[in-house]
């Protein structure tokens, strides 16, 4: 961790205190397949990595500092199955700017340095890594959740679980998002809000169970 940064905050959030780990979601087999959106310097990364040992783990970054210290910790840990990419993810092809602001570092605000990155989206960057099933989709973007996921909908069928943490914005609530990954295949369950909070998925509903609308939030 560099001193004088948010590093140390990000590791006690996302590894330390592992908001993820609810109900064995994060719990894989040794051979997952692991995207992780938003990865920061690579605390959740590491940790994801170290249990899925004989799997793939794709960290994804805009930011090229953070990128540099993914590669450390990489080097630090002897993990050759990790792959960082350096890329924004969003609803479209493209470039967009990011605002740099430590651990909130993010396309749509920011007030630090701004540097160009190239945007994709997860089913483009699913082609293009050659990746058929996600075990676990993780992500941490400071709001372009609400352009990813939706976007992503021809591949969400191949991804098994998501884990994220969401921003309330506009329109957008965990609650619509809910709803909308319930209608496509998914067990849903969130924390409350006003501004932020974590929402975990499970695919494997059946469409019965929508249909006639008897379908609960898990009890994670």
């Amino acid at each position: 961790m560099r001193p004088s940064t948010t590093d140390l905050a990000v590791v006690n959030e996302a590894s330390l205190a592992d908001p993820y780990a609810v109900a064995g979601i994060t719990q894989l087999p040794a051979d997952a397949v692991v995207i992780d959106v938003g990865a920061n310097i690579g605390d959740f990364t590491m940790s994801i990595a170290r249990s899925c040992p004989k799997g793939r783990v794709v960290a994804i970054e805009p930011a090229a500092e953070h990128c540099r210290m993914i590669e450390v910790q990489k080097l630090l840990n002897g993990f050759d199955h990790v792959t960082v990419v350096r890329t924004a993810l969003g609803g479209s092809e493209g470039e967009v700017r990011l605002h740099g602001a430590g651990s909130h570092s993010s396309v749509g605000f920011g007030n630090g340095t701004v540097e160009t990155v190239r945007q994709t989206t997860l089913g483009n960057l699913m082609s293009e890594l050659s990746i058929s099933t996600v075990s676990l989709l993780k992500l941490d973007c400071e709001g372009a959740e609400w352009e990813i996921i939706p976007s992503s909908e021809d591949v969400l069928p191949q991804i098994q679980r998501i884990v994220m943490e969401f921003h309330c914005t506009g329109d957008w609530t965990p609650a619509r998002l809910a709803d909308w990954l319930r209608a496509r295949g998914f067990e849903v369950g969130y924390t409350p809000g006003l501004w932020n909070g974590l929402l975990w998925a499970v695919q494997g509903t059946s469409p019965e169970r929508i249909k006639d609308g008897s379908l609960d939030p898990p009890a994670f």
